[in-house]
């Protein structure tokens, strides 16, 4: 809403910025004085000027409302699950006590493209209403995941065998790999 009301104000004030400066510089000089500064100087400016509570980071809101959570997992073992229809890895980790772990998403890409991930202390960041992730901070040593060549696809996941992101199971970790090589 902000960018329209810059494009027309923009607009609006291109004609009598071109009148000022058509009597003092000329026509072809008013009107390229006139253009760069109503179309890139003066959106520029109220871009600057111009703050809104909508520009606040997905994080920020969260932490605002009250609905961040930090969660964080020391993680003994991992194995790597590729998607076929994305691409895309999802994680599946062993957190001790006989307790897997699910990651999966977007947040996982940054962390995994630094060559932090998969790592043996992770932190995550999520909404805890909305059960959005929001980032994943590693800590420990580097893991070199359990590559057994599972690839899911996409009719897997309509049947909820696939655990959610951040979906702790009460299994270990090759029970659960197991019952995903069953259904993959």
């Amino acid at each position: 809403m902000k960018l329209l009301v810059i494009a027309i104000i923009s607009l609006v004030l291109f004609f009598p910025a071109y009148w000022l400066f058509h009597s003092v510089v000329g026509p072809n000089w008013g009107a390229g004085i006139t253009a760069v500064g109503m179309y890139i100087f003066f959106p520029f400016l109220l871009l600057k000027v111009w703050k809104s509570k909508s520009e606040n980071t997905p994080i920020e809101v969260a932490l605002a409302a009250g609905e961040l959570s930090v969660s964080e997992f020391n993680i003994l073992d991992i194995a790597e699950i590729e998607d076929l229809e994305s691409g895309e890895l999802h994680y599946i980790a062993d957190i001790g006590n006989d307790k897997t772990l699910c990651l999966r998403g977007n947040y996982l890409f940054e962390a995994f493209d630094q060559r932090r991930f998969p790592s043996t202390k992770v932190t995550i960041y999520f909404n805890k209403k909305d059960n959005i992730s929001y980032g994943i901070e590693c800590r420990g040593d580097k893991l070199i995941p359990l590559k057994q060549g599972l690839k899911l696809r996409d009719d897997v996941y309509e049947t909820n065998i696939v655990p959610e992101n951040l979906e702790v199971i009460n299994q270990p970790l090759l029970e659960v790999m197991s019952r995903l090589s069953k259904n993959a």
